[in-house]
Parts: structure tokens; C-alpha cells; sequence
């Protein structure tokens, strides 16, 4: 299932194939990698990953996470992009095959420029695509400064594409302020989300790659959208360390928009008061050493850190919900793991984006949850931490 040929009829080629063919060939090369080497990761041959690079066909959208682990290897000196993104990629991929399909209506010497247009005038982010990279529409494929503009800007825009969920913030100035108003899911095209949510169940619980580094990178650009911070963990050496907290350093607590870090520790050797002296202090720490470095957490930061560390006796009456929390539902042998760690990122659009894993930041053993799973270990963890804080003041 590795290909997929969405082409129109005719020899004209796709725009977003060639334009992600483009950027999938200058990450490889920027790698260091041989196109044989990705087609035997990606589990296809070497003759079709070069017809995907020239843009003369597509990739399944089955292969997003392959391509995140490859193109977002932090180990290779030559890379320095940011992380991809897998909602960014799945909607990419989502577009560049429905533009395929859509070409296939117009008149085959126009139909990629009229397709892109179609497509741009059903969502935000590929309205401020078409417009970034209108140039390319208006030279000739025979013309080299097509070539050009497609191996500079059109690579530099898709890579800007897939590795920023604010992508179409940028067009408050330039489109006006309706043209990017895609918080809610019920304005995206039926068929578009059909399809999204068709791959996330397809892809839910593959490993994917999930370092400490990427992780914390992860974060760290999406701290504008986040509004509140949860987590149920085994020990609270887990988070509380200066290892850890010389990676993560909790940018979104300087958000106006961001309201509270609830974490619960189910062993510590400290109380909840000193162990938050101690978390600031190592953030304090880890922010200092960062290049550049970060300023120290301000009082009104610090006041969004609530921690529970609750007795033996409450950790045994909430013993099954703990253990739910820290629990992956998506493998039919998993309901007899219970991780280290539960954590979720809550957006300012209440999408709820969690996690479970074990210790040492093992990738293959850090699952992220479905949408359902996250939406009711949610409610588990209120219940659990209104019930905490409601004894500790009864």
C-alpha cells in the first residue's frame, strides 16, 4: 500500500505532487540519504520514491508517520528544520491527492493552476499556499526560472507548511482576518475530514518518533495554543530532574491564553510545596543554560504550577482510575500495561492531545492516544483531581 497513483488524465503533472516531490528530494539529500535508502524504509522501490520526487506520482497517506521518522532524524548534522508535523503532513497529503482528483474536471493545460484554486478556496491554509506561491502558476514548465522558484520558494513554503500549526495566522495581514478562521473541524469540507480521520484511525498507535529533543521542540512551538497541562506520573523523578528540565522549559507558562500545569505524583519523597520549589528551581536552571537563554519563571507563571502528591491511602481509592489513565487502548494486548506516565496538552480549541509511556523516553514505547482515549482519561483525570482537592480541604 506504499503507492498510490492519484495523476489526471494527460501528461500534466500535479503542482502540490511536484512541489512536495521537490521538498521530499532536497530533506533527503539535506540528510544525507540515497533515494534507495528512504524507498527500503518507506517499503517501496527505488523507481517509484524518484517518479514521487519529480512529482509524477503520490505517496499514500499510510506512509505519513515512515516519512516523519525520516525527514525529523535530529541525528543527521545536516538537518536543521524543524519537526514535521503529522496533522500538517495528513492534510498536505489529504489536498495533493484531492487536487489529483479535481484535475481531472478542467482543461488539462490549466487544470493544475484551476485545481489549486479550487482547493484553496475550501480551506484557509491552502488559500495562503496558493497565494505564496502564485509564481509558480504563472511561468512556463518549460521556462527555468519554474525550476527556480520551485526548488527555492515552493520547497521553503512547503516545508513551512508542514512544520507550523500556525501556518495560517500569517494571513491576517495579508488575506484579512476571516480568510484563517479554521479553529473549529465543522468548517473543514466533509470529505476532507472524512478522510483525516479515516488515516488517524489507520495510524493510531504505530511507533512514531518521539525523543526527548523532538518532543520538547514539539512544545515549544505549539506553547501559543496550549491552555492547560495534565499528568499522572509513577514517580515525580520523572519530570522533576535536571535532565528533564534542561530539555523542557514550559515556555507556555508566559502565555496570556494559558491557564494551569496539573500534575499528580503517586511517589514522592517530598510534599507537593517543596517539590514545586524544587521544579522551578531546575527550570530556573535549565532556562539559564538554554542558548539563548530564557528568563526565570515570573510569580504569576509560577502560580499556574499545581501539583498533587497524594497519600497511599487516596492513591489506593483511585487505584483503578490511575491506572486507566496510564493505560493505551489501541492494541488488543495493552490493557495489561499500565505505563509510568500519563500526560495532555489541552488546545485553546479544547482538542485534548495525550500520551502514555514509560520511563527513559523509550521511542517505541510512547503511544499517543486516539481522540477518544484522550477525551475520557480527560474526564478520569478531573474527576480524580476534584475528588484530591476536595478531601485536602475537607
Amino acid at each position: 500500500m506504499g503507492r498510490k497513483k492519484v495523476f489526471p488524465t494527460g501528461d500534466v503533472v500535479n503542482p502540490l505532487q511536484r512541489m512536495f516531490g521537490a521538498y521530499l528530494r532536497k530533506e533527503r539529500t539535506a540528510l544525507g540519504y540515497s533515494s534507495s535508502e528512504v524507498a527500503i524504509r518507506l517499503g517501496i522501490t527505488d523507481t517509484y520514491l524518484r517518479l514521487a520526487e519529480s512529482g509524477r506520482t503520490a505517496l499514500n497517506q499510510s506512509l505519513a508517520f515512515k516519512l516523519i521518522e525520516i525527514l525529523a532524524d535530529i541525528n543527521a548534522p545536516t538537518h536543521d528544520s524543524k519537526t514535521i508535523s503529522f496533522n500538517r503532513l495528513a492534510l498536505f497529503m489529504v489536498g495533493m491527492h484531492w487536487v489529483g482528483a479535481e484535475m481531472t474536471l478542467y482543461d488539462a493545460s490549466d487544470a493544475g493552476k484551476q485545481a489549486c484554486e479550487a482547493l484553496a478556496s475550501r480551506v484557509s491554509d491552502f488559500q495562503i499556499f496558493f497565494e505564496r506561491t502564485r509564481p509558480y502558476f504563472e511561468l512556463s514548465g518549460v521556462d527555468d526560472r519554474q525550476k527556480g522558484f520551485l526548488e527555492r520558494e515552493a520547497v521553503a513554503e512547503v516545508r513551512a507548511f508542514l512544520t507550523s500549526e500556525t501556518y495560517a495566522l500569517a494571513a491576517e495581514k495579508s488575506l484579512g482576518p476571516e480568510a484563517w478562521r479554521m479553529g473549529d473541524l465543522r468548517k473543514i469540507p466533509t470529505l476532507n475530514l472524512e478522510i483525516l480521520l479515516d488515516l488517524k484511525r489507520a495510524l493510531s498507535g504505530r511507533s512514531f518518533v518521539h525523543t526527548a529533543d523532538i518532543a520538547s521542540k514539539w512544545e515549544s512551538q505549539r506553547a501559543s495554543q496550549f491552555s492547560w497541562v495534565r499528568g499522572v506520573y509513577k514517580t515525580s523523578s520523572l519530570i522533576v530532574n535536571a535532565d528533564n528540565l534542561s530539555k523542557f522549559h514550559y515556555e507556555y507558562l508566559s502565555e496570556k491564553h494559558f491557564e494551569g500545569i496539573q500534575m499528580i505524583f503517586l511517589n514522592s519523597e517530598k510534599l507537593a510545596v517543596a517539590l514545586k520549589k524544587e521544579f522551578i528551581r531546575l527550570l530556573n536552571l535549565g532556562r539559564a543554560n538554554r542558548i539563548p537563554a530564557l528568563p526565570g519563571l515570573e510569580r504569576e507563571e509560577a502560580d499556574k504550577l499545581h501539583f498533587l502528591c497524594p497519600s497511599a491511602l487516596a492513591i489506593k481509592e483511585y487505584e483503578t482510575e490511575f491506572s486507566q489513565m496510564r493505560r493505551s487502548g489501541v492494541n488488543s494486548d495493552s490493557d495489561s500495561v499500565v505505563h509510568d506516565a500519563y500526560w495532555s496538552f489541552q488546545t485553546r480549541e479544547n482538542l485534548h492531545i495525550g500520551f502514555v509511556g514509560l520511563s527513559k523516553g523509550n521511542a517505541d514505547n510512547i503511544r499517543n492516544l486516539t481522540l477518544q482515549e484522550s477525551m475520557g482519561n480527560f474526564q478520569v483525570f478531573k474527576r480524580v483531581w476534584d475528588g484530591l482537592n476536595a478531601a485536602h480541604s475537607g
